[in-house]
């Protein structure tokens, strides 16, 4: 998914006094996209597009589950109700960027679905799958929960103010 970022311009004018130059920067709100680009001696703006690129939650699904297959662990299956705290998750953290609360307010989970484990992965900032696989397994905690033995899973990647975040919850 694209988004396209259309907030601010930046215009820099060099104005030449008796040899001199005065540099002018002027940033204003705008509907359309420019850079800069030097014309001759004056700087001149020039459209272009940004693009926010959204982390794809179904390839780091797939990675995930083809590290694990690496690593020689049994592969996860998506499970619905997982993805359910896994998107009610991702707006949690994007207010309060912390695992705090995912134990004490989704242990009501355990009880109903008969889940005997829970694990939690966050990330944020990263801008493809794969970025967010390998920060995960150089940590030695997020590591050890994506090779658990839990046999379900589910990822849920979201752009919320032009932030990536990724939840991934495990279960067995």
């Amino acid at each position: 998914m694209r988004k396209h970022i259309k907030n601010i311009v930046i215009y820099l004018l060099a104005v030449g006094f008796t040899g001199s130059f005065v540099l002018l920067l002027v940033v204003v709100n705008s509907f359309g996209n420019t850079i800069l680009e030097k014309d001759g001696l004056f700087w001149k703006a020039k459209e272009y597009e940004f693009l926010m690129t959204q982390v794809d939650e179904n390839e780091l699904f797939d990675l995930v589950n083809a590290y694990k297959t690496e690593s020689k662990v049994k592969v996860a299956v998506k499970d619905e109700f997982l993805c359910k705290i896994a998107g009610m998750r991702l707006g949690v953290v994007a207010d309060d960027w912390s695992h705090a609360g995912f134990e004490e307010g989704w242990t009501w989970s355990l009880k109903g679905n008969n889940y005997q484990t829970l694990g939690e992965n966050l990330a944020k900032g990263f801008y493809s799958a794969k970025d967010v696989l390998d920060g995960w397994k150089t940590s030695p905690k997020h590591n050890e929960i994506m090779l658990s033995k839990d046999s379900a899973m589910c990822v849920k990647c979201k752009n919320i103010d032009l932030t990536n975040y990724c939840v991934l919850i495990t279960g067995r």
